[in-house]
């Protein structure tokens, strides 16, 4: 592929094509000015003068080419592809200033143009859902359904609930209760949204009936409402969206259908995902503004092809509202095709690929639920890093009840559990127990716009709540965003100390969901335990702002006995700024290797020359403490690293406490 241009983007004359086109106006900061349309015949153009500015301008080169192919026996064909691209006119075809400099102007067509595979760049229109949008998202589900078998299904089960659309003449919608349809497959779009404050329009048990007997479009929240028109747009005839197929008021009903969600969006035709909408009633099908120059170019016979020519999109920046929300996120993985409503422009996902709208194509497949599920390792063992990591992107978002927490992550948690036929113990599995309870808060400070900051900005305070929420050694306790030791790109290959032994786990699950809302849950493991003593005042502590500022609370406030002879300190959070109240002990269960040789850690450390061939470690564990007054069992309270030790060392103190029967709540 070659791009040709000047070695300046500032040429000494202007070709005789960039001479009738009015693209000073492309200049004006006035984004709904309408530009209307050019028409270049190419009979009417001087070609020596056409190929002499070739070198400076593709708008020049592409006519040449395209009067040649249009003269050639293949005249009927799109226009081949020979190795060149053609980008800019006039000099603007450097890379660089496509994004470097605001006055670049970009050539751009529509994706079934027959120019599309020499003009890499698309052109978007102002409406998210023209005609040509609508032919476009065909075209993605159509090329889907062809060529990519891991994706396509011919029919799937409905949900117990769907909305009949009709088409775009029909003036009624109505809710189906798929056990009274004859045919129980077919296809159907779900809706992936923010609900925001808007609650205008929910299904209850008392409501049911007239959902059933239909319902106007007026009636619907803006949302909504796009999502009809989208479905209408594609001859979907169904469509699913949870506050209207699933009984808002009746918790039997909502058990029963949130358990269901992962087949809900798996099985769905098309999820819908309104990216750009915060609120149910915003509405995500908005006007976006195209600043661009429409030119006709057309030859004596009757031919024509049509490019744009148009400054840089400016992409918005700031984060969607779609992303922040928790319920949101597994909707993302488990879709099996999803069009997204960005503010600028449109983007499909499915299995296999990405496709935008503005012509970039990536075979790199976004969020799917393969990166979900564990891996089988070369040693026979598994893996559950992708889990970790879902959860950490899970715990950033934001959740409107704390009670959803488990709810909200349910539909993937059982696709995990079918893939590994593990055990689900409140958000962590059995078979990598180690690793689900090394988690930490996570503290930052820095968000793009619009990026929810709540789960990172909570008080610290330890909730009092009325209702049984999680056991204090799940990720889920925590009132905020939360990172695991196994998903660090420097601890990814963490080693579980061989001492630590499961014992077994008891955890209630009161509703219909089993991977729903929790009741008392506990777990039992025998490990080795080591003691711990504060090294300072824990009022002192938190009385530094900076601490308290950078919710870092109690990092170092406590050392350990065994550990003093070889004096090596401990490197302690804490999960809450209160004092814990019982007894304090730490849990060390896993090892992972620091650097060895002429590294950092021997000025930091003290290390002789002599040492530093010697290899590191650290050692994660959590730390508990003894829970209301019971010898034997403890709720966690932060989590600790002990470094840097060597294994010997660190063997011969294990040796040293013994192993005792742990019980955590």
């Amino acid at each position: 592929m070659t791009e040709r241009g000047t070695s300046s983007s500032k040429t000494s004359a202007i070709c005789p094509v960039c001479n009738l086109l009015p693209l000073h106006k492309l200049n004006t900061e006035n984004p709904d000015l309408y530009i209307f349309p050019v028409s270049l015949v190419l009979e009417e153009l001087d070609f020596n003068s056409v190929e002499q500015f070739g070198p400076q301008c593709d708008l020049c080169r592409l006519l040449v080419a395209l009067r040649t192919h249009w003269l050639s026996e293949e005249r009927d064909r799109p226009l081949a592809y020979d190795g060149t691209l053609y980008w800019s006119p006039c000099g603007r075809s450097q890379p660089r200033l496509r994004y470097t400099d605001h006055s670049y102007l970009g050539l751009c067509v529509d994706f079934d143009s027959i120019l599309a595979k020499c003009i890499e760049r698309r052109h978007a229109d102002t409406d998210p859902l023209s005609d040509r949008s609508s032919r476009l998202v065909k075209y993605w589900m159509s090329k889907c359904e062809r060529k990519h078998s891991a994706c396509f299904r011919v029919n799937a089960p409905l949900p117990t609930r769907v909305i009949d659309v009709g088409d775009a003449t029909s003036e009624t919608l109505r809710l189906v209760e798929t056990e009274e349809m004859g045919d129980k497959v077919g296809k159907y779009a779900a809706l992936s949204h923010c609900w925001g404050t808007c609650r205008a329009f929910l299904t209850q048990r008392a409501n049911l009936g007239d959902r059933k007997r239909g319902f106007t479009m007026t009636d619907l929240p803006a949302t909504f409402r796009d999502a009809v028109r989208v479905a209408r747009s594609l001859g979907i005839q169904y469509l699913w969206i949870d506050s209207l197929c699933i009984l808002q008021d009746d918790l039997n009903d909502w058990e029963i259908e949130s358990a269901k969600m992962a087949g809900v969006y798996e099985n769905a035709t098309l999820v819908v995902a309104a990216v750009n909408a915060a609120d149910d009633g915003e509405g995500f099908l908005k006007e976006r503004k195209r600043h661009y120059l429409p030119v006709n170019i057309r030859s004596a016979s009757g031919r024509m092809a049509r490019i744009f020519i148009q400054p840089a999109v400016t992409r918005d920046t700031s984060y969607p509202p779609l992303h922040n929300r928790a319920w949101t996120l597994q909707e993302s993985y488990l879709g099996t095709r999803k069009i997204f409503f960005n503010s600028f422009d449109l983007q499909w996902e499915c299995r296999q690929a990405m496709w935008y709208e503005l012509g970039k194509e990536n075979r790199r497949v976004g969020n799917s639920l393969q990166d979900v599920l564990p891996k089988r390792l070369e040693n026979g063992g598994i893996s559950y890093h992708g889990w970790y990591v879902t959860v950490q992107n899970y715990t950033a978002r934001a959740i409107t009840y704390e009670s959803d927490k488990f709810p909200a992550l349910s539909a993937l948690a059982q696709r995990v559990a079918q893939h590994s036929k593990d055990t689900y113990l409140a958000g962590i599995w059995e078979r990598d127990i180690a690793r689900g309870l090394l988690w930490c808060r996570e503290v930052r400070r820095k968000f793009r716009r619009n990026e929810s900051s709540a789960p990172f900005s909570n008080t610290g305070r330890k909730p009092q709540r009325a209702v049984y929420l999680a056991p204090s050694w799940s990720w889920a306790s925590f009132p905020g965003a939360i990172g695991f030791q196994s998903a660090d790109p420097s601890t990814v290959n963490i080693e579980i100390l061989p001492c630590l032994e499961f014992i077994g786990s008891k955890v209630e699950v009161p509703g219909k969901n089993p991977f729903g809302a929790v009741g008392s849950c506990s777990i039992t493991l025998r490990a080795p335990l080591l003691s711990l003593e504060y090294n300072g005042d824990w009022g002192g502590i938190m009385a530094n702002s900076e601490s308290a500022a950078n919710r870092s609370w109690c990092h170092n406030l406590v050392f350990c006995p065994e550990l003093q002879d070889i004096d090596i300190g401990v490197v302690s959070s804490f999960d809450y700024p209160e004092e814990p109240k019982g007894q304090l002990r730490a849990l060390p269960l896993a090892l992972s290797c620091c650097e060895t040789g002429h590294f950092y850690e021997m000025e930091k450390y003290d290390c002789k020359e002599t040492e530093a061939h010697k290899v590191w470690h650290k050692v994660h564990g959590v730390i508990i403490s003894t829970h209301e007054g019971q010898p034997t069992s403890y709720e966690r309270v932060g989590c600790f690293t002990i470094w840097p030790i060597e294994i010997s060392v660190f063997k011969s103190i294990l040796e040293g406490v013994g192993s005792h029967v742990v019980r955590l709540v």
